[in-house]
């Protein structure tokens, strides 16, 4: 007797039910996207049965062909369906966290470490002790880095401000006397050293003023007061010429600094273009891009912190004028880019002094600088252009983040959006905290009362406190911490593309769909390619500013040797 014949449709239907229930997996079995995918779809079965199995409509543990522009279909589930059955994280395989690594994260650490940094000397106590020395060696570079990190508007706004000083301070050196040729090399080569009050000329005399007391009459004691304030020990400016020459003699080449490296940083980039045009709608190569972009604000404190004078070593500079120069207590203090926006306007006022162009005593000039308001606003108004370059960054990272399906305000552009914001929030409080600081200085002596001493203690302690939390949590906390999530794959989850309180958000479950493939195409790389043509162009401008600069040192090193030809 024959078997039974099943009609066609119905032995094909219960062929595709049969291969439908041998794909169901454990409950334990690793979460994935695609996994959650498949299982949307399964809820709508009879809608995809027809064309494809579910695995094939989400390419479960299927390579996607990105070279192609085939899109699949998009796959949607409300959010609070996706919060109970996709509650898990995929979790980064090597390839997904190590080429990122490679890629771009590494390069910018790199450019990160070309910054220029602050530095303070260790107590004798300190050094004396090898550990404790490196100890507190590697603290305080961390907390350089946590500070361009955090407050990156700041670290640019400075290295634009020590550019704008040396070049107003170089200009129209050959119509200027020997002296005062002298005096603004020695601003422009030893201006990232802290400008203190002992910071001058080191004085001329024949003895010291306590001999000169014990020695002679009257007027002879006047004599010798009067010749301990003479500005200068080396009158005929050999000693501070040659001092000059060798600071500009170990300047570091233009290659080393800034070229090979910035070259490499592109090299390395242009990889990640490449990477997103080829595999345009894929939502994780999107993303990294996206990270990417995020970083590229780096490349400009990494190229103008190399761009000016003082680049060439603090600490040489103060070996090299320390026959001709007083530093006090500046001299152990190498001044932060946060910072240099304030030192430079005591070197300045220093410089207009020597050149009797209205200089003050820095007592009185530093009052003078805690009352001026322009002062403060323009300080204000330039940290504000260098947060407009991390404002640049921060939003195509979260234009990108944001236009990748899901389409909103997830993990990553959420993680853009609030560096942008503290990076704003910082760079008003470096401004508050540094008027603080001039004012204190200026106050500590005028305090009449321990109560009112306090309130202005106080006062400054706070604002400090605040801004270095909100710094160290900017680097700590949304830099770092957010790279890693992404590296490790933290955010690869469904409810993280999508950040609402509202359940009946639809998330986007598919792959290489047609919104992802139509916004790879419209915002992804056209807005990375304009964010990386912006950062090079400020970086161009830089570097043009620091040929001037090389070009007015050439100068001085062939004047200064045919000085010496014609001895």
């Amino acid at each position: 007797m024959a078997s039974p014949r099943f009609p066609p449709t119905v032995s094909t239907q219960l062929l595709k039910l049969a291969a439908l229930l041998s794909s169901f997996s454990p409950a334990s079995a690793t979460f994935t996207i695609a996994r959650c995918c498949t299982l949307a779809v399964r809820t709508e079965f009879s809608k995809y049965y027809e064309e494809k199995f579910p695995w094939q409509v989400c390419n479960f543990n299927t390579d996607i062909n990105y070279s192609t522009n085939e899109t699949f279909v998009s796959i949607t589930k409300p959010l609070s369906w996706v919060k109970e059955f996709c509650p898990g994280m995929q979790l980064s395989n090597t390839r997904q966290w190590l080429q990122p690594l490679a890629t771009y994260i590494s390069p910018y650490i790199g450019l990160l470490l070309l910054c220029p940094m602050g530095a303070t000397e260790l107590d004798d106590a300190v050094q004396s002790k090898p550990w404790a020395s490196l100890f507190w060696t590697a603290v305080a570079k961390l907390k350089e880095l946590a500070s361009i990190l955090g407050d990156p508007a700041s670290a640019i706004s400075g290295a634009a401000s020590e550019i704008y000083a040396d070049t107003v301070a170089l200009r129209n050196l050959s119509s200027l006397p020997e002296e005062r040729r002298r005096a603004r090399w020695v601003a422009a080569l030893a201006g990232a050293l802290k400008f203190s009050s002992e910071t001058d000329w080191r004085r001329q005399g024949p003895q010291s003023e306590s001999e000169a007391l014990l020695k002679g009459t009257n007027s002879t004691v006047k004599q010798e007061a009067e010749a301990v304030t003479q500005p200068y020990v080396d009158m005929t400016g050999e000693e501070t010429s040659r001092a000059i020459s060798l600071c500009m003699s170990a300047r570091a080449s233009f290659a080393s600094t800034i070229l090979i490296p910035v070259v490499l940083m592109l090299a390395v980039t242009a990889a990640t273009f490449y990477d997103a045009r080829a595999n345009k709608g894929d939502k994780d190569t999107g993303l990294a891009l996206a990270y990417c972009i995020w970083y590229s604000w780096i490349l400009v404190p990494a190229v103008a912190g190399n761009c000016f004078a003082t680049v060439l070593s603090p600490d040489l500079a103060r070996r090299a004028f320390h026959k001709v120069m007083v530093f006090g207590e500046g001299e152990k203090v190498i001044v932060p880019l946060r910072d240099r926006h304030v030192n430079n306007q005591f070197w300045g006022n220093w410089l207009r002094r020597q050149e009797d162009r209205g200089g003050k005593e820095f007592a009185e000039f530093r009052q003078a600088l805690s009352r001026d308001v322009w002062f403060w606003v323009g300080m204000l108004a330039w940290n504000l252009l260098g947060w407009c370059v991390v404002g640049v960054a921060c939003g195509a990272g979260v234009a990108i983040a944001w236009t990748t399906p899901t389409v909103g305000l997830g993990c990553r552009s959420f993680n853009f959006l609030l560096y942008g914001i503290l990076a704003f929030l910082n760079t008003c409080l470096q401004v508050l905290y540094a008027w603080l600081s001039v004012r204190e200085g200026d106050k500590q002596k005028q305090a009449t009362t321990k109560g009112s001493m306090l309130t202005r203690v106080t006062a400054l302690g706070a604002v400090q406190a605040v801004y270095w939390f909100l710094v160290c949590f900017n680097a700590l906390a949304v830099v770092v911490l957010g790279t890693v999530f992404h590296l490790v794959g933290v955010y690869r989850t469904c409810w993280c593309d999508r950040i609402t309180t509202d359940d009946s958000v639809m998330i986007e479950l598919n792959s290489k769909t047609a919104e992802a493939y139509d916004n790879a195409e419209k915002y992804w790389i056209s807005t990375a390619y304009v964010v990386f043509s912006i950062m090079t162009l400020i970086c161009l401008v830089g570097v043009v500013f620091r040929q001037v600069i090389s070009r007015r040192m050439d100068e001085w090193i062939e004047s200064e040797e045919g000085d010496e030809k014609e001895i």
